[in-house]
C-alpha cells in the first residue's frame, strides 16, 4: 500500500511501514505489529528494510508521476 499526501508519504508492507512526514528528510520504519501506534523507530536497526521499501515507493511515485510538479 502506497500513499502520497501534500508531501507526507508512506508505503506498507506486511507488519512494516515506512513513513516520511512533511519536511522530514529521513524514512521513520515501525513494525506496526507490534507497534500499532508507530512510537518506535527501528530504521537504524534494519537499514535493508529501510533500503528495500523506499525503493519501492519510488518506483511508485516515478510510476505514477508522484510530486512531480
Amino acid at each position: 500500500m502506497f500513499n502520497e499526501h501534500e508531501g507526507a508519504r508512506y508505503v506498507r508492507d506486511h507488519q512494516w511501514k515506512l513513513v516520511m512526514t512533511q519536511g522530514q528528510k529521513k524514512w521513520s520504519l515501525y513494525n506496526i505489529k507490534e507497534d500499532p501506534t508507530e512510537l518506535k523507530n527501528l530504521s537504524e536497526q534494519f537499514p535493508g528494510e529501510v533500503d528495500r521499501l523506499s525503493g519501492l515507493w519510488n518506483d511508485w511515485a516515478n510510476k505514477h508521476h508522484v510530486l512531480n510538479n
